[in-house]
């Protein structure tokens, strides 16, 4: 269990380890999705969504939806991130609508075929080399059963991810570790903070949230909760729209004595959201760099330092990782420092 305040910041490279898309490749994917033929949409889901828009959203026509689409797949090459072009284009309603419909469909599609998905017989076993696991197993070292309520005191997880695959794990590594019944595992699973600054497709069931609707993990995509989705995923320029989330994302990094980046391509956007003005006490940082060049490494540990710098204890300690480990191994290897 972690003794000093420790927060988490999670990326897509997170996810990834169980199977959940890159930034990059969920750019391929939503061109993919929002793909148009003679007869209109190809893919179902998105269809029938639209359809469901027209009826709702006065004024809306078909025409308006499909020549969105074909701008939201035409610049996904050009964009850095769906993010980054649904903010450039905060101003189209439309462009943002389709958009938003297409990461809940292809984030709620790679749930279910995600390596915790339904057809994973032994969620633990099949997901055994996501770095959830390994924070479990570190964080349940030496703990017994009856000593289970303060497993999460002092920890909280910041997520940029739009899935659920953190909470959803979770419950599934109590109940296995522990030997726990589900509503056991729920009860304590719910003590782990977990923060999505720009919300996530959906409610656990277990888990409400306010003005989310839930959305069980791993079920089949329906147009009525892609439509649903629309107000529960938020682009940069809608961080008001979750500002009781933000302000506990600030109080959090301010606070903590550690932070732990994994998986986060530390994108300018993000980090904006992410720090708060005031840094409240100085800080040990750990993150990965898997995939960034070392001239893109040396410009985001000074970023980072400069953005966490306490003003009277002065910038934090930065330690990245090696270009090639990712989040998983990251925690295997410096394990001992981030936890103890």
């Amino acid at each position: 269990m972690f003794t000093r305040k420790t927060v988490f910041v999670v990326g897509a490279g997170g996810s990834f380890e169980v199977n959940l898309p890159t930034g990059p490749a969920l750019k391929t994917l939503i061109a993919t999705k929002l793909k148009q033929n003679e007869r209109g949409f190809v893919s179902d889901d998105i269809r029938e969504a639209v359809g469901e828009l027209i009826a709702t959203r006065e004024g809306r026509t078909w025409e308006q939806y499909k020549d969105a689409s074909q701008k939201v797949a035409d610049a996904m090459p050009a964009s850095l991130s769906i993010d980054n072009f649904l903010h450039s284009h905060s101003h189209d309603e439309v462009i943002v609508e389709m958009g938003k419909l297409a990461i809940s469909a292809c984030i709620l599609e790679k749930e279910q075929t995600s390596k915790l998905g339904p057809a994973s017989k032994k969620v633990i076993a099949s997901a055994e080399q996501y770095w959830a696991n390994t924070f479990c197993k570190i964080l349940t070292e030496g703990v017994q059963v009856k000593d289970r309520e303060s497993l999460f005191d002092n920890v909280t997880i910041i997520t940029f991810n739009y899935d659920r695959c953190i909470e959803y794990f979770v419950v599934e590594y109590l109940k296995t570790y522990f030997l726990l019944s589900s509503e056991e595992a729920h009860i304590l699973a719910r003590k782990l903070k977990v923060l999505h600054p720009y919300g996530q497709v959906g409610n656990l069931k277990w888990n409400p949230k306010r003005g989310y609707h839930p959305i069980p993990f791993g079920s089949k995509v329906v147009a009525e909760q892609l439509v649903q989705c629309i107000d529960q995923i938020h682009t940069f320029t809608e961080q008001a729209t979750e500002p009781e989330v933000i302000q506990e994302v600030h109080n959090a990094i301010s606070s903590a004595e550690r932070v732990v980046f994994l998986g986060f391509a530390y994108h300018d956007l993000n980090m904006q959201l992410l720090i708060p003005e005031a840094i409240g006490s100085r800080k040990d940082i750990y993150g990965t760099a898997f995939g960034l060049s070392d001239k893109n490494v040396g410009w985001i540990h000074t970023d980072v330092q400069r953005r966490m710098t306490h003003t009277h204890g002065g910038a934090p300690v930065f330690d990245m990782s090696e270009r090639d480990i990712g989040c998983n191994q990251f925690l295997l290897d410096y394990w001992r420092p981030i936890f103890n």
